[in-house]
């Protein structure tokens, strides 16, 4: 099978290679030897700098290895544990022993997109230690996180790209196959159908202000499918966090895209499957004459005080998507 990872819009205005940083989440292995891993798949120095954290210096920038800081915030609140105390340097030992459910994170730096395929080898490493992903218990809402950079940061381009995957992000959800766990978790929820209808008035005119503060209005956590925290904090960082207070939030001019699901422990699962499903909203958002036609679409099937059937617009976005060749 031949991994596309071409887009219509491939480079950056500048002329380079658009990149894409990659997260994985998944369980199973101990974080020292998920780095050791990394270090041997790059031929590059593995280094521990905790019990929770690791890196690898790639060509490209910096992997990170750790452990999910959420779950250590958690237990530790839970066990009344301050950092910076023995307490908590014990903390992180047993966690970190813990391979079964401590959820074991690997954040790429962003790789061209011409390259990112390099990194089928690491997921067929991890998987032949014994990395373990989504499937693997009904608590493991483990995902893939992609940040494609965008290819301009014009708002009009902005623009399409949001009313892209707005109309999209139903069919997206069976495209992806989003396992239950993480379809009832909060973390990849969809846009509230009344921000998508917002967005479908964004026009040439629209300011990065107008945008952020719709965003504002109807999401304002990082839990979105599409985040666009990150996007707008690249923009104006002392704004977002004036807004939200949340330093999780890192600026960068790229989408975060949460939806998939880290399948990493089957055999016929790749990395390529999560980005074929973003593809979908890049070729989208290339055409504005077919995002005029299918937003259009997307308004005549609103029903009064009900909005649209799900099932229904999901149904007819696999035929529109084939006939447009968009799918």
């Amino acid at each position: 099978m031949v991994l596309d990872w071409q887009v219509p819009r491939p480079y950056t205005v500048n002329g380079d290679w658009r990149r894409v940083g990659v997260e994985l989440e998944f369980t199973g292995l101990p974080l020292a030897e998920v780095t050791q891993l990394v270090g041997d798949w790059a031929n590059r120095p593995a280094v521990m700098d905790t019990a929770a954290e690791g890196h690898v210096d790639l060509p490209w920038g910096r992997l990170r290895t750790e452990i999910d800081w959420l779950y250590l915030k958690i237990v530790a609140e839970e066990q009344k544990i301050a950092p910076d105390t023995p307490a908590w340097l014990e903390l992180l030992s047993q966690i970190a022993a813990n391979i079964v459910i401590v959820p074991t994170e690997i954040v790429c730096p962003p790789i061209p997109l011409e390259e990112v395929s390099q990194l089928e080898r690491l997921i067929h490493v991890l998987r032949a230690a014994g990395a373990l992903g989504t499937g693997h218990s009904p608590l493991a809402a483990y995902g893939v996180h992609l940040n494609p950079e965008l290819p301009s940061t014009q708002p009009d381009v902005i623009a399409r790209y949001i009313q892209a995957f707005g109309l999209l992000q139903w069919w997206l959800v069976k495209a992806c196959n989003l396992d239950f766990t993480r379809r009832i978790s909060p973390y990849v929820d969809l846009y509230p159908e009344a921000y998508v209808l917002l967005t479908l008035q964004y026009d040439d005119n629209t300011s990065i202000a107008h945008m952020r503060q719709d965003y504002l209005e109807y999401n304002a956590t990082r839990n979105r499918a599409l985040d666009l925290w990150p996007l707008f904090a690249h923009f104006d960082n002392h704004w977002v966090q004036r807004q939200l207070n949340d330093d999780l939030i890192k600026a960068r001019p790229t989408f975060h895209y949460r939806l998939p699901n880290c399948e990493i422990d089957r055999a016929d699962w790749n990395l390529w499957q999560c980005w074929r499903t973003w593809q979908v909203v890049e070729r989208l958002a290339a055409q504005p004459q077919k995002l005029t036609l299918l937003a259009e679409e997307f308004v005549l099937a609103q029903r009064p005080l009900r909005g649209a059937h799900k099932n229904n617009w999901v149904e007819f976005l696999e035929q529109w998507l084939n006939d447009q060749s968009l799918a």
